[in-house]
């Protein structure tokens, strides 16, 4: 099913990407594996990064703590400032500016939840290395016409949980007006939680989702969202746990734009974006 596959697949990479082969803990800068793709007139970067952690403690049930934290980033190029603040304070925080200073950040927090009294210790030849406590980064850049989709995914796994947890998102960017868009610009949003319950209900595109809810009643619109202009859809994004159980992964919630546009007001911008007319 779609909309579980774009989240094993995501958990999958971020396992394969956990301490694989490097011989000395290096900064984002050293660390940093660049391939330059032109799409259009957006150019990216593929930014990576890794460090592991060990403790001189054995914790009786789970053995000793292990910490592995990485990112995988797409970064676009100088020419677009404002999607690359966003993708900064997605992942990094509010507070981060610079790429690089805040890597660094994100890389030498070796606290781990319990054991803040107990010494970290950098892990010189990780290969082989398995995490028992993690933090990954991800952001793919998905769509890569004029709308560009970042999906931002941040998996965390605590020393002896259950499970990992996902924290997801979407950055939405217009390359052509170089501008973040939010859902108030494709549209009214004031009854768009009653909207996506309908389409919830009686769209076959949403029958998996509608399968997995906690209860189609419940639904409201997300904030997180992206687009899919081939095959002109508006599609709501929804965290595990946020509408469905945790095994059911990220849901969705698919609004046509031509179904929608006979449901609420979309703006003349929507219907430039998505090439419908005024009265559509």
């Amino acid at each position: 099913m779609k909309k579980r596959t774009v989240f094993y697949l995501l958990s999958a990479a971020m396992a394969f990407a956990a301490c694989q082969g490097s011989q000395e803990p290096q900064d984002s800068s050293k660390q940093t594996d660049t391939i330059v793709a032109q799409d259009e007139t957006l150019v990216l970067e593929q930014r990576s990064g890794e460090r592991c952690y060990t403790m001189d403690y054995e914790e009786e049930m789970f053995g000793r703590p292990r910490e592995q934290r990485s990112y995988y980033i797409s970064w676009p190029s100088d020419d677009h400032p404002v999607l690359q603040r966003a993708i900064l304070e997605n992942v990094f925080g509010k507070g981060a500016k610079d790429f690089d200073a805040a890597a660094e950040q994100f890389l030498a927090n070796s606290a781990i939840d319990g054991f803040e009294d107990h010494k970290a210790y950098v892990v010189k030849e990780p290969k082989n290395f398995e995490p028992n406590d993690y933090c990954n980064i991800r952001v793919i850049c998905e769509n890569d016409k004029r709308f560009y989709s970042f999906l931002v995914t941040i998996e965390e796994y605590g020393f002896g949980a259950a499970h990992p947890n996902a924290a997801v998102n979407y950055i939405n960017y217009d390359i052509r007006e170089k501008r973040l868009i939010q859902l108030s610009d494709l549209m009214d949003t004031t009854r768009l939680s009653s909207i996506a319950r309908k389409a919830l209900r009686s769209l076959p595109e949403n029958k998996e989702t509608l399968e997995c809810v906690f209860s189609k009643d419940d639904i409201y619109a997300s904030s997180i969202f992206t687009i899919d202009l081939d095959k002109n859809e508006i599609i709501l994004v929804y965290e595990p746990y946020d509408i469905g159980p945790y095994a059911c992964g990220i849901l969705q919630i698919h609004l046509p734009v031509a179904w929608l546009s006979q449901e609420l007001q979309l703006t003349p911008y929507c219907n430039e974006l998505f090439h419908l007319t005024a009265e559509a």
